[in-house]
């Protein structure tokens, strides 16, 4: 049976990943430059909307495989610690917004 905590935090992080690129998507156009240099790169390559949405998917992906072997040792605390690296890379983004 799997334990709620992980389902939570799965799903705390799909919408974290959902503001992350709403957030960034708004830096962008309004000039703002992305700091993360492969996400800067594939921005170029492929337009801003495209490349975070590829790279949102991936870790997506990554993270529902490992949700799937569930007796990976520490699951929960590595997703945990995924939302607070996250939470913290949407605070930052907001306040560059609101300069």
């Amino acid at each position: 049976m799997r334990e709620f905590m992980v389902d939570f935090l799965l799903g705390v992080i799909v919408f974290l990943q959902i503001v992350d690129i709403v957030v960034t998507k708004k830096i962008v156009d309004k000039g703002g430059k992305e700091l993360n240099k492969l996400l800067s790169w594939l921005m170029k390559e492929l337009g801003v909307l495209p490349a975070l949405l590829v790279t949102k998917g991936m870790l997506i992906t990554v993270l529902l495989i490992a949700y799937g072997y569930y007796n990976i040792p520490f699951l929960k605390e590595v997703l945990f610690l995924i939302c607070l690296g996250y939470i913290y890379v949407i605070y930052f983004n907001v306040k560059s917004l609101r300069k």
